[in-house]
């Protein structure tokens, strides 16, 4: 079963005691058919994405 390339999640997601992760750089990633979501950053504040291909049909 496909759902994601790549996830980030924190059990800090939830907004009731938000503590983000800070100064994330997701870089020179390559995602091919992953089926859904190709990257996902949850719980990251100001997420900085370079580089990163996703490819393939849903």
């Amino acid at each position: 079963m496909d759902r994601s390339g790549l996830f980030g999640v924190s059990y800090h997601a939830d907004r009731t005691r938000w503590f983000p992760s800070l100064y994330v750089v997701i870089r020179d990633n390559y995602a091919e058919d992953t089926g859904d979501d190709s990257l996902v950053s949850q719980a990251i504040d100001g997420a900085l994405v370079k580089h990163s291909v996703a490819t393939g049909e849903l």
